[in-house]
């Protein structure tokens, strides 16, 4: 069931998003000196906002294929799952969406608001001031891109551990069987034949 809903929501917003993205972006490219300024940033930053969601689309039906070839077997897979590139890449395509899109949300917001205080200057807005919109939303891709891949670099890789280790954990104590068994059934950690670690 989770599968399927994850699966039927990842398709709407593939869809959805993607119908979004080629009529609103036809429009702004046939559009040329017809669209005023206010309309042109509100379109253009509602096709990025729809981008942004199109990739949690990506995200959804990935974690839902992922979840069907596991399925029955995350126990026995969940750690090489975990640590392996598609997980990261999942990971980072799902930071990448929800952080652009507030983002692009925040930067609807404070246009909808110029717009509502000093409407004639927003109306009569010129190339300058298109220009500090575009900066905008590429400052926002750039700074969301480095947020969603910055967990998978080398550098990092000590402060954003790829793998669970139970024994280590300052929760659970150092390598305290006992402590370890007294969690095992609380956070799901037995073995797969039902034994505890």
């Amino acid at each position: 069931a989770v599968v399927s809903t994850q699966s039927t929501g990842g398709i709407i917003a593939l869809l959805g998003n993607l119908i979004l993205i080629l009529t609103k972006g036809n429009e702004l490219k046939n559009s040329g000196t017809k669209m005023n300024s206010v309309t042109k940033i509100s379109t253009l930053l509602l096709v990025n906002l729809a981008m942004s969601d199109f990739l949690m689309g990506v995200y959804l039906i990935g974690i839902a294929a992922m979840e069907r070839k596991l399925n029955g077997r995350y126990c026995e897979e969940s750690k090489r799952w975990r640590s392996s590139f598609s997980c990261k890449l999942f990971g980072s395509i799902c930071l990448l969406s929800s952080e652009c899109s507030i983002f692009m949300m925040t930067l609807i917001t404070l246009h909808r608001l110029i717009s509502v205080i000093f409407p004639r200057k927003i109306s009569t807005l010129g190339r300058r001031g298109l220009i500090a919109w575009y900066i905008s939303i590429v400052a926002v891709w750039i700074l969301v891109l480095c947020l969603a891949w910055v967990p998978n670099m080398h550098a990092f890789q000590e402060y954003f551990v790829s793998e669970a280790y139970y024994q280590n954990n300052s929760f659970f104590g150092k390598g305290d069987k006992k402590t370890l068994q007294r969690y095992a059934w609380t956070y799901n950690l037995s073995t797969p034949n039902g034994t505890s670690p």
